[in-house]
């Protein structure tokens, strides 16, 4: 969501085009397994089939977009599921969307609460499990593009006065 080079478009997507994704197994049986993600052969099967149609009556059609990936020439759904379902249930032929299209290498971004919880819980002896910790904050360092700015800046000693944190911080920073 948060990666800079992702560029978000509103669109209004025909439904037949999108890549259904998972929801809860039950549902997945259908979606998944039997119609192969394909909105035209769950809808032809919620037709034919008064079981499937009964499965997925609790879905309600709200008229905010849902939100799509582009990826692999397919349209995937990242959320929206069940307002997707109760527009194929409904027959809607389209869909709003906003689409999110990759511009070149992936950056995504961790969240600043992330690194800040396991600090916090380090901090507050909820887990004190040291080389875990260190673990975690280099793991993130190489998942996440702005992880290295985040403990440089956001916990640095001005923002986290904590001796401990920030030997720990300076730790992870080091090279591997």
């Amino acid at each position: 969501m948060t990666d800079p080079n992702v560029s978000w478009s509103k669109e209004t997507l025909p439904i037949d085009r999108l890549w259904l994704t998972g929801t809860g197994p039950e549902w997945n049986k259908i979606i998944i397994e039997q119609c192969e993600r394909s909105p035209a052969k769950l809808r032809q099967v919620m037709q034919t089939d008064p079981a499937v149609a009964d499965m997925f009556v609790s879905a309600s059609f709200h008229p905010e977009p849902v939100l799509i990936r582009f990826e692999d020439e397919k349209l995937k759904l990242l959320d929206g599921m069940h307002r997707t379902i109760a527009a194929i249930r409904d027959g809607h032929q389209t869909i709003k969307a906003w689409v999110a299209r990759l511009q070149g290498t992936p950056q995504p971004q961790c969240e600043p609460h992330v690194v800040y919880d396991l600090l916090r819980a380090y901090g507050r002896g909820n887990n004190k499990d040291r080389a875990g910790l260190v673990a975690a904050l280099r793991f993130l360092r190489v998942s996440y593009s702005n992880v290295d700015q985040l403990l440089r800046e956001r916990f640095s000693k001005d923002w986290l006065p904590n001796e401990e944190a920030q030997q720990i911080i300076t730790e992870v920073l080091k090279p591997s």
